[in-house]
């Protein structure tokens, strides 16, 4: 991992924690001088009154003035203060990644599927997951759009621009981290997303009534002007009947008002952070052209998406008035407020409602990139694979895994040219046969989504994935493993006689069966992949199935991890070489583990 980003995080953990305690310090002289002036004035007011009431009152305004500006820097403090605490977690966060420890975040359980092409097998999302080592996301559709990217490949065209943001972005710590930051701010789960998608298909109120809207105009205005003349002129009885008036309306109407204020009700945060967001990302300036088109897609009708935001989030402000009950009874007497409310909300959804889910898209990827840029710039040793959409399928010189510790992670070569084209990979236990086709599945998963890897150099062609490697029996639904095996095995022979080609990576094909029929299978398979023009890696301990090198010489190449035994130690290089594996350990294994494999007789 990289050393320089890890001074970084150091050095801005100790910045975060300097500054988080200078404004705890401001903040009590804060609290003294509030309290001074609060007591101030009503000292000024109380002494100065039987002097002279015009001086009274303006030295205690003059207090209270003094009180209200030092609440408001007070204020103003406590948003930098939340904002600092959420960048110092950011970076201890960031430091524990680079010491493999990513625990911190969402490893994605709820992308977790099974029956996926291969995010199962090459282990996507849960627990220790590509998917958790690289999530820099805080709103639900960030999460959706990076488990999207790397669940299926982004169209070839699409690869190069995503590079080049992520490579743009990997250089702007400071955006970065306060982009996350603020998206941390205000906790956020699906179902406060889904109830703001939902409110958007509610059906009109108001809108569309026109008695409504000329009542909304008219009784506020009879009752406010009746209200005012009642001191004059007019019985107070008729600005009585036009407030009880109203109030029956309001109440008429409440089990729909409810309901409305439900839907958009305390999304205040919500609202304010998307409005953050979207501010943040119109006020940089990128260099890509692909983040300058998704900056662009924030800005409508000569308004800013974060304007649209923040006017809506007055609007929930005002709606939320209603919850003081003496406010509420006042507003609504006076002007029908919570029916105001529900206008002006529909007035905004009209204008700026079929917007709102592609903003809230553009920032979902911003996050996704995010999250690749926060990778690069953790490991500045990757390097961005090259799509050659007519190219090999994979041609990669030192490539390794990500989630592996840099000291263990041994770096190998491939190389597969086109479809057609198989590697066998024979070796004993433990040798690394199964990591390296994660490695190849992992790293192609990475390049497809725009991600930077760790090689020398790739060149790669964007294919779809399709994984045999860990299959799990099923009690539920009454499954061995062998039959649940034979149900994948028969989806990629599917997907391939449906004219689809993918690049499959098979581990040990039918471990569920006897050996015999686990090497018949195993070489019929083999033989139907080579017929429908597959390609892929395929581990097994069958040394048999490395004989069919010799009849398809231009189909099948074998590859092999070997072992050495020193004295009972094994000695594993983990470099992937030529030819067949000459050294198998399983007995050897059996006897250091105190297994007997001795026979005894009577």
């Amino acid at each position: 991992m990289g050393q320089q980003a890890a001074h970084i995080y150091r050095s801005r953990i100790q910045t975060c924690e300097r500054e988080i305690t200078q404004i705890k310090n401001r903040n009590n002289w804060y609290s003294l001088i509030r309290l001074l002036s609060f007591a101030g004035a009503i000292f000024l007011l109380i002494k100065l009154l039987s002097v002279n009431i015009y001086l009274a009152i303006g030295t205690a305004l003059a207090a209270i003035s003094i009180l209200l500006l030092f609440v408001n820097r007070s204020s103003r403090l406590s948003a930098r203060k939340k904002l600092l605490e959420e960048l110092l977690e950011i970076n201890k966060s960031e430091l524990n990644v680079l010491r493999w420890d990513f625990g911190d975040f969402d490893p994605g359980r709820p992308y977790i599927d099974p029956d996926h092409p291969y995010s199962s097998d090459l282990d996507i999302f849960g627990e220790r997951s590509l998917f958790q080592y690289l999530n820099r996301t805080s709103i639900t559709k960030g999460r959706e759009c990076l488990a999207g990217w790397l669940s299926h490949p982004a169209e070839p065209s699409l690869i190069p621009e995503r590079q080049e943001a992520v490579r743009e972005l990997s250089n702007k710590l400071d955006w970065r981290q306060e982009f996350y930051a603020s998206g941390r701010l205000s906790k956020e789960t699906e179902q406060d997303y889904s109830d703001l998608i939902n409110w958007l298909a509610t059906r009109t109120m108001i809108m569309d009534n026109r008695a409504y809207k000329i009542l909304l105009i008219l009784l506020p205005l009879l009752s406010i002007s009746s209200l005012a003349l009642s001191f004059w002129l007019m019985p107070w009885n008729i600005p009585v009947t036009f407030i009880l008036l109203q109030l029956g309306i309001v109440g008429w109407n409440l089990r729909r008002i409810n309901h409305h204020h439900n839907q958009v009700s305390r999304k205040f945060g919500l609202l304010v952070k998307y409005a953050e967001l979207i501010r943040l990302v119109e006020g940089e300036d990128f260099e890509s052209d692909h983040l300058n088109a998704l900056q662009e897609e924030l800005r409508s009708d000569g308004k800013s998406a974060g304007q649209k935001l923040r006017s809506l989030a007055r609007i929930v402000t005002d709606f939320d008035r209603r919850l003081n009950m003496i406010m509420g009874i006042v507003l609504n007497g006076l002007l029908m407020w919570d029916l105001q409310c529900i206008l002006r909300l529909e007035r905004w959804k009209r204008s700026s409602a079929r917007e709102l889910p592609g903003w809230f898209a553009v920032l979902g990827e911003f996050e996704a990139l995010n999250s690749l840029a926060g990778y690069r710039f953790n490991v500045p040793g990757t390097v961005f694979p090259t799509p050659v959409p007519d190219g090999p399928i994979i041609q990669a010189a030192s490539l390794g895994h990500p989630l592996i510790h840099p000291g263990e992670n041994i770096p190998n070569d491939i190389r597969i040219d086109h479809f057609g084209q198989f590697m066998l990979i024979t070796g004993s236990n433990m040798a690394g046969k199964s990591t390296f086709l994660r490695t190849v599945g992992v790293s192609l998963v990475l390049a497809a989504a725009g991600a930077p890897v760790m090689a020398r150099k790739m060149l790669f062609r964007p294919v779809a994935i399709f994984t045999s490697m860990r299959i799990r029996d099923s009690l539920s639904s009454r499954e061995s493993t062998f039959y649940a095996e034979l149900k994948r095995l028969r989806r990629i022979i599917d997907i391939h006689n449906q004219g689809q080609q993918a690049l499959v990576l098979l581990d040990e094909i039918l471990k569920g069966t006897n050996s015999r029929d686990k090497h018949f299978g195993s070489e019929m398979f083999i033989r139907q992949l080579i017929e429908l023009n597959s390609a892929g890696l395929i581990a097994t301990h069958d040394l048999e199935l490395s004989k069919l090198e010799t009849e398809f010489p231009d189909h099948l190449r074998n590859y092999c991890f070997e072992v050495q035994i020193d004295r009972q130690e094994f000695i594993y290089d983990y470099k992937l070489r030529s030819g067949v594996c000459q050294t198998m350990n399983a007995t050897e294994l059996m006897k250091k583990m105190g297994i007997s494999i001795e026979i005894k007789t009577r």
